[in-house]
């Protein structure tokens, strides 16, 4: 027979709790138990918030518990998982949950104990299937029950010894080890128990609290980052420092007491208490005033105020004060809930947490909101910021310029007030469109607070919450009425030379075709001219005839890019068979030989023009050949990153490196009118065409002989 008794191992000296004592040096740890494994995982309310505490702190606090008191303390989830806890009797953890019989029987006890807590119970003790006891009390966070506090394991009563000698024998357990730990277990006087579970309970529920609020803080304080990493890079490294010592319940967590005389003490207070205030935790629980003396005397009178008030009210107690801690001077949060207890006294439990990171970054975000004001204010740019309703809700002063009016002039007016008459039927529209597409840009009129009108382009963009709702709209504002008006000089402009282009077409080209009109009448009343004569009149008629071709070229020069045709998608295989086509004499006549690749692209632009520019480049290439020698002429496609490149290559008389770029001038010609006939200002037509579609062109040497003259369009966007 093996007799229990108390091991002489190290006791915990509680005589008003104990009947018997336990031997926490031989107490094991449950988290890490295999049978600890499963995840628990749940889409319900309470799993939901039960994901948002850390639990993993309250594990020193629960073995500073055990190691001050002699019970374990632990929190299972309504799962039935330990998420947090001290070590357990060892009777537990080696036996009971080690065998698969009798830890069906904890499974068992721990849902039996889950459905008493659901049913409301604020508390229940109970013996386990295994003979032992423990007690519970609910966990409630934001009204929804999401664990259970648990202490235990221990006894009410000497353990029955022929009990567990019957489960010893059923479940094949070595004898003597297990009455060893049998004997391990304290006897508890119960009438201390509820005391007990409104503590751990309290304290518990604060914590879980805390740490909602502090996970959910640090969601606040991500987008706090996220904006302020938009201004300045050093306060975002500031503000990701911050983010990264919220991202655990930290500082002190704590019971205080205000006693019906009005005196303060902390019955509990964690070990941060000695980097805190500097003092012991043991040296607070019956006077708070080495607490109070470390608070900044400038400070002091508002917290005891504060601590006033929430006793008054039984109020939420969130302070923000000073303290001289060891390590110097920091800022600290303190936040707990009061309420009062069977003596009269009112109990907080709660936290106080080094805010001083905070403080620095609200300080330095302060300073980057001035000197942003700063730029707001003092930039070139005109800004103005518009509600929902299209509403003014800020404006800085390069806009209160533009308007000729003040800023209280503008705040709060709507937008609309400032468009023309005339517009105006048309901004809801438009406003609604910016709104829903989150940004515009395009050119606006606004009355000035003179009446005149005022030329802008507007550039804006929608501001959403972190939801997608609507927050605000951010618009920049740009002068351009002096752009306009020279926009409407340059039509002028543009009219008078086309005025002038038909003057030209016209007026000019008259005169030359009497001129050779009549030189050929001469020549027909003169009968046959023979010698000086006859080369004389040939060279008048050949001149005048030659003029007109120059002059009806510089028309078609000038046309390019103005004659008014919206810019269209245009097949470019299109383009060289009309090309062709137009070219057929010449083609024949020569017996040249025309290749074109396959896919040529579609492009954005103007039919005629580019029609003209493959007439022009086929054209030459079929012109400029050495006598006797066939025209051999390839159209090429290639393509690049955003661009495709048309060549037009020839086996033509080739262009000398030195000429290449001067080729495409007006009236450049590289031969004499005896070798080869033409004006000068084909290819200064195809580069300004080429252009006028955003591209260029230039030229190339081709093998064995020629030229390849080479095109970059831009794809269609």
């Amino acid at each position: 027979m093996v007799i229990m008794s108390d091991s002489s191992a190290t006791m915990v000296e509680t005589s008003s709790l104990f009947v018997r004592s336990p031997i926490v040096d031989q107490m094991v740890d449950p988290l890490a138990a295999e049978w600890n494994s499963h995840s628990g995982g749940s889409d319900c309310p309470e799993a939901a918030i039960a994901s948002m505490i850390d639990f993993e702190m309250m594990n020193g606090i629960f073995e500073n518990f055990l190691a001050t008191v002699g019970l374990p303390v632990a929190i299972i989830d309504l799962q039935g998982k330990v998420v947090a806890s001290s070590r357990w009797q060892r009777v537990c953890i080696d036996f009971h949950r080690a065998n698969a019989g009798t830890r069906a029987r904890c499974l068992e006890s721990d849902t039996d104990l889950s459905r008493q807590m659901r049913e409301g119970q604020a508390y229940a003790i109970y013996r386990c299937r295994n003979g032992l006891t423990d007690c519970a009390t609910q966990i409630v966070v934001e009204g929804v029950h999401v664990a259970n506090l648990f202490i235990g394991q221990f006894f009410l009563a000497p353990p029955d010894h022929d009990y567990f000698s019957r489960q010893q024998r059923e479940f094949g357990f070595d004898e003597a080890a297990y009455f060893a730990a049998i004997a391990e277990v304290p006897i508890v006087s119960e009438h201390k128990i509820p005391a007990l579970l409104r503590l751990m309970g309290g304290l518990a529920e604060q914590i879980a609290r805390q740490s909602v609020a502090q996970k959910r803080a640090a969601g606040q304080f991500a987008a706090i980052e996220r904006t302020v990493a938009e201004r300045t890079r050093q306060l975002a490294e500031s503000h990701d420092r911050l983010r990264r010592i919220t991202a655990r319940v930290p500082g002190i967590v704590f019971q205080f007491r205000r006693d019906r005389e009005g005196g303060y003490a902390m019955p509990f207070a964690s070990d941060a208490t000695r980097d805190f205030f500097g003092v012991e935790p043991e040296a607070l629980r019956d006077d708070a005033a080495k607490a109070f003396a470390a608070v900044h005397p400038d400070d002091l009178p508002e917290l005891l105020a504060s601590i006033e008030r929430s006793a008054a009210g039984l109020d939420l107690w969130r302070h923000e004060f000073r303290l001289l801690s060891p390590a110097g001077l920091r800022w600290v949060l303190g936040d707990s809930i009061p309420r009062v207890e069977a003596d009269g006294s009112i109990l907080w439990h709660g936290f106080i947490t080094d805010v001083s990171e905070r403080r620095r970054s609200e300080d330095l975000l302060r300073t980057s909101e001035e000197r942003f004001r700063r730029l707001f204010e003092y930039s070139p740019v005109a800004y103005q910021s518009l509600d929902r309703a299209g509403r003014v809700i800020d404006a800085n002063q390069p806009l209160c310029d533009l308007l000729g009016l003040s800023r209280e002039a503008l705040l709060g007016r709507l937008f609309i007030e400032f468009w023309p008459h005339a517009a105006r039927a048309r901004f809801d529209d438009a406003y609604a469109g910016f709104v829903a597409v989150g940004s515009v840009s395009g050119e606006v009129e606004l009355l000035r607070g003179d009446g005149s009108v005022v030329t802008v382009m507007m550039e804006g963009r929608v501001e959403r919450d972190l939801a997608g709702h609507f927050v605000r709209t951010h618009c920049v504002l740009y002068n351009i009425s002096e752009r306009k008006a020279l926009e409407r000089r340059l039509e002028r402009s543009n009219a008078d030379l086309e005025q002038f282009a038909y003057a030209a077409s016209h007026d000019l080209r008259q005169p030359l075709r009497m001129i050779s009109s009549y030189l050929t009448l001469i020549q027909r009343s003169l009968g046959r001219v023979e010698g000086d004569l006859a080369e004389w009149l040939g060279y008048a008629v050949d001149g005048a005839k030659r003029m007109d071709a120059m002059i009806t070229g510089l028309l078609e020069f000038s046309r390019v890019g103005r004659k008014g045709h919206e810019p269209e998608p245009v097949r470019l295989d299109e383009m060289v068979d009309e090309a062709l086509a137009n070219l057929a004499v010449a083609i024949e006549e020569s017996g040249a030989v025309v290749t074109i690749a396959r896919g040529l692209p579609v492009v954005r632009g103007e039919r005629m023009e580019l029609i003209r520019l493959f007439q022009n480049l086929i054209g030459n290439a079929i012109k400029y050949v050495p006598k006797g020698v066939a025209p051999r002429v390839a159209i090429g496609c290639d393509e690049s990153a955003g661009h495709w490149l048309i060549s037009v290559a020839d086996n033509g008389i080739g262009i000398p490196p030195e000429h290449r770029e001067q080729v495409f001038g007006v009236f450049q010609r590289l031969v004499t009118q005896a070798q080869y006939e033409g004006t000068g200002i084909g290819l200064a037509l195809c580069r300004k065409i080429v252009e006028h579609h955003g591209g260029r062109i230039w030229v190339d040497a081709a093998e064995p002989c020629g030229s390849v003259f080479r095109m970059e369009l831009p794809k269609q966007g």
